[in-house]
């Protein structure tokens, strides 16, 4: 949807194909959008060596060398992560913002910091290797980008739904948002970003909304 506007009543809801609907309860699941890292390769091998989450596909990268790119609390986590499944981990980040027990913890697991930005991603059918920078050129089986990720939580806002600072959107344990009608489930609720999360989010949200339309229908 492109716009979703809280009315007496209900919503007014616009969709990408500009129709217009009236609904008394909304389930908002816009899940996020991983941050890119925009370098070459990066696009062509995904699913091929390329990940966005090393808590989703670490166990595929047992006993191979991988790289963790990103400076944050999220890639300093996924490298202290990947140390129990790969066999060598790259860690790099031009600029580290993670706090100095992440930095510590991470390191002390096995991972290396390397200084440095990832200048391209290299390989034929899979990932073979990752340039960095300063020249430098990691053999490696994998490369997991964690730059954090994006929301569609500014809808939210126009149904009355304030945001987390981090654009998450908090429900309790029914998916209600605290603002009546409106419930939202998976990523946009946060971690762990999981199928298995958002399938059983959604089941309980659609219930827990259905419920209430019943439970207000002719007011």
């Amino acid at each position: 949807m492109t716009s979703a506007v809280r009315n007496e009543g209900g919503f007014d809801i616009v969709t990408e194909t500009d129709t217009a609907i009236r609904a008394k309860a909304v389930i908002l699941a816009t899940g996020i959008s991983r941050v890119k890292l925009g370098v070459p390769g990066e696009k062509e091998f995904f699913g091929k060596g390329v990940s966005y989450c090393a808590a989703c596909d670490g166990n595929f990268y047992k006993g191979k060398v991988v790289a963790i790119i990103g400076g944050e609390t999220e890639a300093a986590a996924s490298a202290e992560l990947m140390t129990a499944y790969a066999s060598k981990v790259y860690w790099v980040a031009k600029d580290v913002v993670a706090s100095e027990n992440m930095v510590r913890r991470s390191v002390a697991a096995g991972a290396e910091l390397l200084r440095a930005s990832a200048k391209a991603i290299k390989g034929e059918d899979k990932v073979t290797a990752l340039e960095l920078d300063d020249g430098t050129v990691l053999d490696l089986d994998g490369v997991f980008i964690e730059l954090g990720a994006r929301s569609s939580a500014d809808l939210a806002m126009d149904m009355d739904v304030m945001p987390e600072m981090d654009d998450t959107i908090k429900v309790d344990a029914s998916c209600f948002t605290g603002t009546e009608g409106v419930y939202a489930c998976g990523d946009v609720t946060g971690k762990p970003w999981q199928m298995a999360k958002a399938v059983g989010q959604g089941a309980v949200a659609g219930t827990a909304a259905a419920e209430w339309v019943r439970g207000n229908v002719g007011q």
